[in-house]
């Protein structure tokens, strides 16, 4: 009997969507951020606009210890562990509908039902939800580390009441703008990464054992990451999951598939042996 291989599916690629809804609710903690920190900094100028107030030699120390334990300043971190739950679970359910929904295209197979919820899927659910909620949690710390570096810097210059006030707007706006940035950052590459994560995942449940490597082909793209369509034993970017090619990951040092390096927008089309991919629904 013939052996039918060489088959290949179109590449699941991270769902915007899904990384929209996370920014969005990223940015919401954010703006809450911005406005307790304003409130606070500036209820702490009052005192110093008094006539014959001393002044503090840091009188920006109690103000940001107050922030610090502001509820609604740090409501992200109070969120973090059910918007990075909710964050995975959308990027599963996302590779699960395309790819059922891409195999059914392709063959006229019905694979939902080989997805399953447990084992390595619900493993790597859970590495990104702590993951996450460690991302999450830092934004108020960098938040409150970038305003107290503007601060005590203006202080410490003698600055009076009047211009310290305006640069307390101008330093919430900067930290502000900073935290948007990271959250964004966070948001793009994690809704990658999950999506990397869980595309691998399926793959394997569904006896896919080679993948293509595709870039997003376009300006952004990264020399080595381009070298990989090209790279391969046959030169067709062809590698296998337990097997990974080259490219070695920034953020740990050992060798990645698409989308595991920092900010990759690679993606994995399955390359799969047909006879064996029957066998493993069976």
């Amino acid at each position: 009997m013939t052996k039918r291989v060489g088959r290949r599916l179109r590449p699941i690629r991270a769902s915007r969507q899904a990384e929209l809804w996370y920014l969005n609710r990223l940015l919401d903690g954010v703006e809450d951020m911005r406005r307790r920190a304003r409130a606070v900094l500036r209820a702490a100028l009052t005192p110093l606009a008094t006539p014959g107030q001393a002044r503090d030699a840091d009188p920006w120390a109690n103000a940001l210890d107050a922030l610090s334990r502001d509820r609604e300043f740090n409501s992200l971190k109070g969120q973090a562990g059910l918007l990075a739950r909710l964050a995975a679970q959308r990027s599963r359910r996302w590779v699960d509908d395309k790819l059922t929904k891409e195999v059914h295209r392709a063959l006229g197979v019905d694979v939902r039902a080989a997805l399953q919820s447990h084992g390595p899927a619900a493993d790597r659910l859970r590495e990104f939800t702590t993951w996450n909620v460690n991302l999450i949690t830092s934004l108020p710390d960098r938040f409150k580390a970038d305003l107290q570096d503007t601060l005590t810097t203006a202080w410490a210059s003698g600055l009076r009441v009047t211009e310290i006030e305006s640069l307390v707007d101008d330093a919430v706006t900067a930290a502000g703008e900073s935290c948007e940035a990271n959250a964004a950052r966070i948001a793009r590459d994690q809704t990658s990464k999950m999506n990397a994560a869980f595309t691998r995942v399926r793959h394997e449940e569904l006896g896919i054992r080679k993948y293509q490597w595709r870039t997003s082909d376009d300006e952004r793209v990264r020399d080595d990451h381009a070298a990989m369509e090209t790279g391969g034993e046959n030169g067709d970017g062809v590698y296998e999951w337990d097997a990974p090619g080259p490219l070695i990951s920034r953020a740990f040092g050992n060798p990645c598939h698409p989308g595991d390096d920092i900010e990759c927008r690679c993606d994995a089309i399955p390359v799969f042996d047909l006879d064996e991919m029957e066998a493993s629904w069976r």
